[in-house]
């Protein structure tokens, strides 16, 4: 019991320093009447990091296989490879069609879209090649 508690030692401290931070803001309100925002948002940040540090290192893989084949790496590199073009070649076909139909002004929220759905594609991409 002692071994599994001990390697969430960060993650209790984390949590200590969360609770610790929230009591003494506490008590400075009930001396002054006021709470100090920054303080909260530093120790609630620096709680957060330490914890999430302390969970990734607990559930990361320990063993040297690794999590993906030659294979998969292959298809991913080709996939990342490939997608920039095709949405570059879109991206100009709309230009040139923009253009063709004498449209001057482009509304900066339509690249915006562009460049949103362009990500949004890479990562979804990506996550579908990676588990095949």
């Amino acid at each position: 019991m002692k071994k599994k508690l001990q390697k969430w030692t960060l993650a209790f401290a984390g949590i200590g320093t969360i609770i610790g931070g929230f009591i003494g803001q506490f008590i400075i309100y009930l001396r002054d009447g006021k709470m100090n925002l920054g303080s909260i948002s530093g120790f609630l940040t620096a709680g957060i990091i330490v914890i999430i540090i302390n969970v990734v290192q607990n559930y990361r893989k320990n063993d040297l296989l690794p999590e993906i084949d030659e294979r998969t790496r292959y298809n991913e590199l080709k996939f990342h490879a490939i997608t920039p073009h095709i949405i570059f070649a879109l991206l100009f076909t709309l230009l040139g069609i923009a253009s063709y139909i004498e449209i001057e002004h482009i509304p900066t929220i339509y690249l915006w879209i562009i460049a949103i759905t362009y990500m949004f594609v890479i990562g979804i991409g990506a996550l579908i090649v990676r588990k095949r």
